[in-house]
């Protein structure tokens, strides 16, 4: 949950709307999983009030409803084009009518706006969206996201009109938010289950015949880092189908499956691009250069590798890629133990256009804690080179 100016993470006539709590029902079945985001507030002022919040959504997730619950009467959102949703909110405003506005500034970024809300009243917005979760070893991976997460955005940018994107995608943060998240997802893979884990947060899980049910072990978690859980099946190898019916009568399956592909036996030219911005100072460089380090002692005996450091500016240890020995290994262990984050902000594009442009065939390993706000042109730079390139970010 991004904290627009307040401790609540919203805000109306420049006072605080207290944000009271927030909820998150979601069902894995096979690899898609649906989840119900509610968020719930209260207007305590004596007047009433228009209210804007931003809250991160799973990036490739696709909303599929939108709904507020208003002193027991739920209504339904629809979509619309954008200038013609705006222009439908502002003349329900002027004409004093309770309005609801659903916005994507990204793709996990969203804005909700909600007008005239009366004094004493109480609402909760339904956000609902359906993601595809990820394969990650023997199992499944499912995220759900907090918090907005800063971006950088490069001052050699596009010149913007009207609300700058750094203004809109940056809002002012504080480091604590006031309210707790309560979280259930149900797993439903039509099997057992070998295990149910989570990296990031204590949870209580209840097995049963074809699949569990997950749940945070403590209430109102703070809202201060991704939820992510690990769901493996007992029997990880086996092809597996669902099989549904739309409104209308006809029929959709999934299919889910492992192919095996064997290895071809040549070697890879990996390049380990390293985020060294200031974001990154203490704990965050210290992890990156550890993974970076088992991501090298990993490579075969027929791989080559090139380590690049960057932030506003960027440096290659050798500018080419070298043979995978015992040397190279040494010369590495020594660069990346002195690295530290001391390059300013992270302008991305100058270093992967270096990468991408060194001839043959090249995979990319990205390490960074941060997101930025020209990633249309970053996505569009790796496009342009996907016959020859593979970008992996951590």
């Amino acid at each position: 949950m991004s904290t627009t100016e307040t401790k609540s993470g919203l805000i109306a006539n420049g006072r605080t709307l207290p944000l009271e709590g927030v909820r998150v029902d979601g069902t894995l079945r096979g690899a898609g999983l649906e989840v119900t985001l509610t968020q719930r507030f209260r207007n305590d002022e004596a007047v009433p009030i228009e209210a804007v919040y931003v809250f991160p959504l799973e990036e490739g997730a696709a909303v599929c409803g939108f709904a507020a619950l208003v002193n027991g009467e739920l209504v339904r959102g629809r979509v619309e084009e954008r200038e013609q949703a705006f222009a439908r909110y502002d003349d329900a405003l002027m004409d004093g009518h309770a309005a609801f506005l659903l916005d994507q500034e990204r793709p996990d970024v969203f804005t909700a706006s909600v007008g005239n809300l009366r004094p004493g009243e109480m609402i909760e917005l339904q956000i609902r969206y359906v993601a595809l979760s990820q394969r990650e070893g023997d199992g499944l991976r499912v995220s759900i996201p907090t918090t907005v997460s800063p971006r950088y955005t490069p001052a050699n940018g596009r010149p913007e009109v009207g609300e700058p994107d750094r203004a809109r995608v940056n809002p002012k943060r504080w480091p604590t938010v006031p309210v707790g998240l309560t979280l259930a997802i149900d797993v439903a893979l039509g099997g057992p289950l070998a295990g149910v884990e989570s990296p990031s947060h204590p949870i209580r899980t209840t097995l049963r015949d074809d699949g569990a049910r997950v749940e945070l072990a403590q209430a109102d978690v703070a809202l201060d880092r991704d939820v992510v859980i690990l769901v493996t099946p007992r029997d990880q190898g086996r092809p597996y189908a669902m099989v549904a019916r739309e409104d209308d009568g006809r029929h959709v399956a999934m299919v889910s499956f492992l192919p095996d592909v064997p290895e071809d036996g040549r070697g890879a030219d990996v390049v380990f691009l390293l985020d060294c911005s200031g974001s990154m100072e203490g704990t965050s460089i210290e992890a990156a250069k550890r993974a970076l380090l088992l991501c090298i002692r990993a490579l075969g005996p027929n791989d080559r590798f090139d380590v690049v450091r960057f932030g506003n500016t960027f440096h290659a240890l050798w500018g080419e890629s070298r043979p995978f020995d015992e040397q190279s290994l040494a010369a590495a262990s020594r660069h990346v133990a002195g690295i530290s984050a001391d390059l300013g902000g992270t302008d991305i594009l100058a270093p992967l256009t270096s990468i991408l442009n060194r001839r043959g065939l090249v995979r990319v390993l990205l390490l960074t804690d941060g997101q930025v706000s020209n990633e249309a042109e970053v996505i569009a730079l790796a496009g342009a080179h996907a016959s020859h390139a593979k970008i992996f970010g951590f």
